[in-house]
């Protein structure tokens, strides 16, 4: 049996509050088989339960702000898995846990800081002449 742990934490809008809203009511049907932890944001701990099923454990971490809580998923959520006997990890937050004792899988939503066509736009946008076009200043940006 497998312990499965979805990182939530960050689930306060959007892409991981719509993704948890679908999952949670659909694991019940492989409790059997596997154990699913969700650690979930507090403010939404009471509308998650009325959607897990039986063999979901819920649970909440109180950090504070995100950077709090980024601090926390980088250092407590580790002896968190240990200490639950994490199998495998859901990052839902946009961040992986660096250096994972266990696999995980990252929920990457927003991925506009990784595309080439945002960082030509933020060159040009911020550091170049209104004249000055990027691919004359910047053309590794612009390929």
């Amino acid at each position: 049996m497998a312990t499965i742990l979805f990182n939530g934490l960050a689930s306060t809008a959007g892409g991981g509050i719509t993704y948890l809203r679908n999952v949670l009511p659909r694991l019940a049907r492989w409790s059997s088989s596997h154990k699913f932890l969700a650690l979930v944001p507090p403010e939404h701990l009471a509308e998650y339960r009325l959607l897990a099923g039986d063999g979901i454990e819920l649970d909440t971490m109180t950090t504070g702000n995100s950077v709090r809580r980024m601090w926390w998923e980088q250092t407590g959520l580790r002896s968190y898995i240990i200490r639950k006997h994490v199998d495998a990890l859901i990052a839902l937050g946009n961040f992986a846990l660096f250096g994972a004792s266990v696999p995980q899988v990252l929920f990457n939503r927003n991925d506009v800081h990784f595309s080439s066509e945002f960082c030509a736009q933020k060159v040009t946008r911020s550091t170049l002449p209104p004249a000055c076009s990027c691919s004359a200043s910047c053309p590794e940006l612009c390929q």
